[in-house]
């Protein structure tokens, strides 16, 4: 199994031209996750039991394709008629997701098995599935069945993926997750109703992820799911805002054509009934009004919420670039301290050639020793005495000698593997730390401007909004003071007779009708 780097990819999701929905189902958040994985992984085969929309699936599917990997192959199981929890569903789920493979992964090789999980085991061999995906009914008893049914067509080092096993789901699937995590190696995120990352047949795969900062992917993945999740929602509330702005045109049109038809009813004989319905009419459309401007309040507070969103996930993005800076700052200390070891080596070894000297010396004086000893052997007791005190010293020293060279040879030993240990593992974090650290440095400035631009259009949209809303609030007030003059038009027309209605005065000009009829009129 060749060792890769992680990389955090930009992709595109061809499928969402078709499910535009899927970055806000529920799967809609750990795509990005899905897709550096395969990037990563590289699988020769995938599977998925519980396709539905296929919102995970297309995520693989766009992995493969866009990684170039003519060997892979995806397979997906699924009944496609639902069930308790994902709900019932017709033929038309089947038919989207044929239609996005026919469009978008014709080149991918795909196999969807329309069929129960357990009917489907028949069609896959053993040990075949680099990577597993189950996202089926999510009763503690239907996920164990899966996992343990399905486990031996995991191949070893496999990935074994779960959905819904965030703690607040509710699902029997988390808590059967809570058993399989404390029996296998494995990892899980929580956002998205969470997704469990599993390595049942090996942790090779960990091991290499946690080399290349486990830790930072946990905090940056939900960060960026997040992220998404705010700005499609913002797209959503300035679409909605829209939507209401023609609502509430319209609904001043029909305003416009109920103070019509009210004019023609003053003009024309008081009818009561006729009278109470626009005014009812007219009462009505003002209190839709104000329900509208009631909602165009809320989404100005959601999208303000949703602002506070983009500035906290600002805030931890700092927080990791700062402690990537922190982990540099270790590397270089651990360099220091890899400087300050090799000097103590040198040290050594100059302590050593100073002992080979001294033997060598001790030696030449043991040999000139001998010589004189040699020439007067025959009379010189003193000689010989002071040649055995001076072999015994030899002797002596020999020992001591041949103990600081082998006490010598082993430190140094040690301390060069330690040393080419220390170096190639100092190596090996430093280059991947700069590159995490390049890779995390152009994310931020990316996420940077995506933030900024985001912040820009949600204040103009909130200006425009603000302005549309003092407009709501004026045609509200005139609208109020209409109806009020109408009510006490309409109360006056009641207590008048027709007689008295047609003597009465005019409510725009303030003259009696007969004057008015007998005026002049201009040509």
């Amino acid at each position: 199994m060749a060792k890769r780097a992680w990389k955090y990819w930009e992709p595109a999701f061809e499928a969402d031209g078709v499910c535009p929905m899927h970055p806000v189902w529920p799967w809609g958040g750990h795509r990005r996750f899905a897709y550096d994985l395969v990037r990563w992984m590289r699988p020769a085969r995938i599977g998925e039991l519980g396709v539905h929309w296929g919102t995970s699936f297309f995520a693989f599917a766009q992995a493969v394709k866009d990684g170039r990997m003519p060997g892979t192959e995806l397979v997906g199981v699924d009944t496609f008629e639902g069930e308790d929890h994902a709900g019932r569903y017709g033929p038309e789920v089947f038919e989207t997701v044929q239609r996005v493979v026919r469009e978008h992964f014709a080149r991918q090789t795909i196999t969807l098995h329309k069929m129960f999980f357990r009917d489907a085991l028949a069609h896959v061999e053993d040990g075949s599935l680099d990577l597993l995906h189950i996202d089926g009914l999510h009763t503690f008893e239907a996920v164990k069945d899966d996992f343990e049914s399905w486990l031996p067509k995991v191949a070893p080092e496999g990935v074994v993926l779960f959905h819904d096993v965030a703690s607040d789901t509710g699902y029997g699937s988390t808590e059967y997750w809570k058993q399989l995590s404390a029996e296998h190696p494995g990892f899980a995120f929580e956002h998205s109703w969470g997704l469990g990352v599993l390595f049942p047949k090996g942790d090779a795969r960990l091991r290499d992820l946690g080399r290349q900062g486990l830790e930072e992917k946990l905090l940056l993945y939900p960060a960026l799911a997040r992220a998404e999740r705010a700005g499609h929602e913002v797209r959503d509330l300035g679409e909605m805002a829209k939507r209401r702005l023609e609502a509430l045109e319209k609904q001043h049109e029909v305003n416009a054509e109920l103070r019509q038809q009210l004019a023609e009813v003053r003009r024309a004989p008081a009818d009561a009934g006729v009278v109470e319905r626009l005014t009812a009419r007219l009462l009505a459309a003002e209190a839709l009004a104000v329900e509208r401007y009631e909602i165009m309040q809320k989404q100005t507070g959601l999208i303000r919420t949703r602002d506070d969103d983009l500035e906290r996930l600002r805030a931890r993005l700092d927080a990791a670039s700062a402690m990537a800076v922190e982990r540099l700052e270790a590397i270089k200390q651990a360099n220091a301290r890899l400087g300050a070891v090799q000097a103590a080596v040198a040290k050594t070894e100059v302590r050593a050639a100073a002992a080979e000297a001294a033997r060598d010396e001790l030696r030449a004086r043991v040999r000139s020793q001998e010589e004189q000893g040699a020439e007067q052997r025959r009379g010189a007791d003193a000689a010989r005495e002071q040649q055995a005190a001076l072999r015994e010293k030899l002797a002596a020293a020999e020992t001591e000698l041949a103990i600081l060279r082998r006490q010598a040879a082993e430190s140094a030993a040690a301390v060069r593997r330690s040393l080419d240990d220390m170096a190639a593992h100092l190596a090996a974090m430093l280059g991947a730390q700069q590159r995490r650290g390049e890779e995390s440095a152009a994310r931020l400035a990316e996420l940077s401007g995506a933030f900024e631009g985001a912040r820009r259009a949600v204040a103009a949209a909130a200006e425009l909004m603000s302005r549309r809303i003092g407009r709501l609030d004026t045609d509200a007030e005139l609208l109020s003071m209409r109806a009020e003059h109408l009510e006490s038009v309409v109360s006056g027309l009641r207590e008048r007779g027709p007689e008295q209605a047609e003597a009465a005065e005019d409510w725009l000009t303030g003259r009696a009708r007969g004057e008015q009829e007998r005026s002049p009129r201009r040509s």
